[in-house]
Formats: C-alpha cells, sequence, structure tokens
C-alpha cells in the first residue's frame, strides 16, 4: 500500500517459491522419492513467463524445476465464462465485492493481455465445459503456420498448456 508494488509482487513470488520448496523437500526427508504435486492458483500465479505484475511466478519456477529433477509439469488455466468472482480483499473492500458480475469477454476483464476471448469463442456454447490443448498449436504460431496472431493471443498460447473453459461458475466464499 506504500506504492512500492513491484518490490512486494517480487517478495510475494519469492516467498511462494521458498513456501512449495520448504514442502517439497519436506516431503522427500520424509521419503517420498518424486513428489507429486497439484497447484490451485489464479492464472497470474501460474502463467509461464513473465506475469502480469512483470514478475516470475511458480508457473515460471514449477515447470523448470520439474526438468531439473527429471519430471514434467502441466500449467492449465481454468476460466469461467461469465458468473460472478469474489474480489474481495481484507484492506479495504466492501462486502459487495464477494460477489461481482463477471464477463471474460468483456474488453476490461482481468485477462485482457491474455487474448482468452478467442478460446471462449471456440467453445462455442454456453452449456458445455471445453479443453483446448494448447501446445500442439505453439510450433505452428511461432513457425507462422496459423496467420498473424496478436501478441496477447501469442502470449496465452506460450503461458499455459491447456485452458478449461466453464460456461458459468460463482464466486467462492472466504472465511474470514
Amino acid at each position: 500500500m506504500r506504492g512500492d508494488n513491484y518490490a512486494s509482487n517480487v517478495q510475494r513470488s519469492e516467498l511462494m517459491r521458498r513456501h512449495f520448496l520448504d514442502w517439497y523437500h519436506a516431503a522427500v526427508a520424509r521419503g517420498e522419492l518424486a513428489p507429486r504435486v497439484v497447484f490451485k492458483f489464479g492464472g497470474n500465479h501460474m502463467i509461464r513467463g513473465s506475469s502480469l505484475t512483470d514478475t516470475y511466478e511458480l508457473g515460471t519456477f514449477i515447470p523448470e524445476f520439474a526438468f531439473a529433477n527429471g519430471a514434467r509439469a502441466l500449467n492449465v488455466m481454468v476460466l469461467a465464462g461469465k458468473g460472478t468472482t469474489n474480489e474481495y480483499r481484507p484492506f479495504g473492500s466492501k462486502d459487495a465485492d464477494k460477489a461481482v458480475t463477471y464477463d471474460i469477454t468483456a474488453s476490461d476483464a482481468q485477462l485482457a493481455p491474455l487474448d482468452v476471448r478467442t478460446f471462449v469463442a471456440a467453445a462455442g456454447s454456453d452449456s458445455m465445459w471445453s479443453f483446448t490443448d494448447l501446445r500442439p498449436v505453439r510450433a505452428l504460431a511461432h513457425d507462422g503456420k496459423v496467420g498473424k496472431l496478436s501478441v496477447p493471443l501469442k502470449r496465452a498460447l506460450l503461458s499455459f498448456d491447456g485452458i478449461i473453459l466453464a460456461p458459468h461458475a460463482h464466486a467462492s466464499t472466504l472465511f474470514f
């Protein structure tokens, strides 16, 4: 809140990596030779490459960590097309922020730097869940074989291995 946003985001991302390593090494110390890990974080924390806050998050660290340990990682972003989102923060929010109307196709959506609207349009249904595997498209996109892509769409292709789209979702409940 002092205006040191970048430094705060770097500190947070480093803390998240440190916590992961502490838990991972504790599992190894208990005898797990290759602990399997599942993360549930917002897309900004699981993005590969520079995040939307211009920092390097778990989404960049984990695939590299997995590779270094002879394993693999799969970064999947789960999105809801429409519904409500919980934007409540314990520092300055109102109760109404616990269920804010959400439409991923809106131009002011939080994920506008990643063109996820293309995947919503490709899903084509307001009633079906869908999964889009982005891995086969990366080389084609990089080599210019799918036409000219916008920077946000190319960034989405490079940031995640897949996207799961739920047509509608409701905000989670915070317990504080």
